[in-house]
């Protein structure tokens, strides 16, 4: 199946799961209960399996080393990363001191969860849980059949449902403490996704009104979030609806104005993802400096987001798009340098 192959439904399912987690570190702000809110982190897992196989898998599977699809990945994720962390770094130093400050600095750079708070950016810890098994994908991508891959899932599974039986929930994996369970949510959506793409045929019809129903579903699904949900309820979402949503949404396709709305909320939802929770505090700190607490302000919060959606374009569009082109030709320049034999090398 060719790479050039957009999944705008996929990008646009993204792009809400983004702001979903944004409201659970604004929900102060805009009022709204975000008790199941963590399970779009589960979605993300599944849509990234999916993409990162659609994307990869013919490169890794022809010989590209393990170490420039690393590279590449590190590429795309640290630029507008490092923007968070920086931005976390100013809004913790103001709101809480230098108190172990260096020791989350550390671990932030380092892309590893947190000990404890401060984190710097909150919704970081699972980029950790994204780069381990993007390292395992590339490393086993040739034992990565279905089998397999059923394997893993199951497997994962397992420790998801143990995890939920001793602490009642699957909001867990943020800390080093709890990386098993973090890697049991990893480990199932991201493989799920994987497996998705194995079974996908590349049919795909430009259905508006069938997308739609699917993008829909996707917001009902992720809207379970804002309820108190029972630990069956829980794992019925992690393990089926979002596999399904993600199936779905890879078999249709929309046109037209639709495929720009799209594409802006997939363009959109690492930034969002990335920026909300440092950028949110950093600005509440600089407002109750000013005298103004926003922390009950639905208006401030709606404001808020609509300032990050114009934040991360901008950003997409001055800063990283084009560090990443950037680093992306230094990277293809290495590895053509490294691909000559030695007398070809100039001096």
């Amino acid at each position: 199946m060719g790479r050039s192959r957009v999944f705008h439904v996929l990008d646009a399912i993204r792009g809400i799961a983004a702001l979903i987690v944004t409201q659970r570190h604004l929900s102060l702000s805009l009022g709204l209960p975000n008790s199941g809110t963590f399970l779009a982190v589960d979605l993300f897992f599944v849509l990234s399996g999916f993409v990162i196989a659609h994307a990869y898998a013919e490169r890794l599977l022809s010989g590209e080393p393990v170490w420039r699809f690393m590279a590449v990945r590190c590429i795309r994720l640290y630029p507008l990363y490092l923007v968070g962390i920086g931005t976390g770094f100013v809004a913790t130093l103001i709101l809480d001191g230098p108190d172990q400050l260096a020791t989350a600095t550390i671990l932030a750079l380092l892309m590893l969860p947190p000990l404890a708070y401060p984190a710097l950016d909150g919704p970081r810890w699972s980029l950790f849980y994204e780069m381990v098994a993007n390292f395992i994908y590339a490393i086993a991508i040739r034992w990565m059949n279905p089998r397999n891959l059923l394997w893993i899932m199951a497997g994962s599974a397992a420790i998801l449902v143990a995890g939920l039986r001793v602490s009642g929930t699957l909001d867990t994996g943020w800390a080093l403490v709890q990386v098993p369970v973090g890697m049991a949510r990893v480990g199932y959506g991201f493989f799920a996704g994987v497996l998705l793409y194995r079974l996908y045929t590349g049919a795909a019809g430009k259905q508006a009104l069938a997308a739609w129903a699917v993008i829909a579903c996707a917001a009902l699904a992720l809207s379970a979030a804002f309820v108190p949900l029972k630990a069956a309820a829980m794992l019925a979402v992690v393990l089926i609806a979002f596999p399904a949503i993600v199936w779905a949404g890879a078999r249709v396709d929309v046109s037209g104005v639709w495929t720009r709305l799209c594409a802006l909320l997939g363009m959109a939802s690492y930034a969002i993802y990335v920026l909300h929770e440092p950028v949110g505090r950093l600005t509440y700190a600089g407002f109750k400096s000013a005298g103004y607490d926003l922390a009950h302000s639905r208006l401030a919060g709606v404001a808020m987001i609509a300032a990050l959606l114009a934040l991360c374009w901008v950003l997409d569009r001055t800063y990283d798009k084009p560090v990443r082109r950037w680093l992306n030709e230094r990277l293809r320049a290495q590895s053509t340098a490294k691909a000559q034999p030695d007398g070809a090398i100039p001096v």
